[in-house]
């Protein structure tokens, strides 16, 4: 019989640390966009393919974060499991579909300019997409059916910015500080 082996926490703190600079970098990428008109050379696709790279990035560490901490003494992540799994959703089928997840959400900017863009012309917010932009569910693997579900009950149309930082909040909780333990 093997022995239980120690959770290994500076592993774990490691991880973290790279959640953390991913998402900060990826935080830096969203204030270059705040504000900015779609007329300026941004358009929508390239804002929402810039920012959905910095947001895999992200969802990589909670994963990998994710599965490494089930291990963890005293973990369970109870009312983020919903979100863990629809994020875990939104990685593997970014990773091996090259599905793009990311909707630019434009907003009104005063002086108004009518350009090809509406008068929604500036950049607001970026969320995940809806149903209508996913494989159809006939086309899913068995397994990925359930993250499926949570992806569009926890993610679909909510705020990119909102999740990422409710996922790094949650994992900044859950794992203590090198030498606290």
């Amino acid at each position: 019989m093997t022995q239980p082996t120690e959770f290994d926490f500076a592993t774990a703190n490691r991880a973290l640390r790279l959640l953390r600079r991913a998402h900060d970098r990826w935080l830096q990428d969203l204030a270059v966009f705040d504000g900015s008109r779609f007329e300026d050379g941004l358009t929508r696709e390239e804002a929402g393919f810039l920012l959905h790279g910095g947001a895999v990035e992200v969802l990589v560490w909670v994963r990998g974060l994710s599965d490494w901490c089930k291990n963890m003494p005293g973990y369970d992540a109870g009312h983020m499991a919903g979100k863990l799994a629809g994020a875990r959703y939104a990685v593997n089928r970014s990773i091996h579909q090259l599905l793009d997840f990311a909707q630019v959400a434009g907003a009104m900017r005063f002086p108004l300019r009518l350009g090809q863009s509406g008068l929604f012309n500036t950049f607001a917010e970026i969320r995940w997409v809806g149903e209508q932009a996913l494989p159809p569910e006939g086309s899913e693997r068995r397994n990925q059916i359930p993250l499926r579900k949570e992806y569009l009950e926890h993610l679909a149309g909510q705020s990119i910015a909102d999740t990422l930082k409710s996922l790094r909040a949650w994992f900044e909780a859950q794992v203590p500080a090198a030498g606290t333990r």
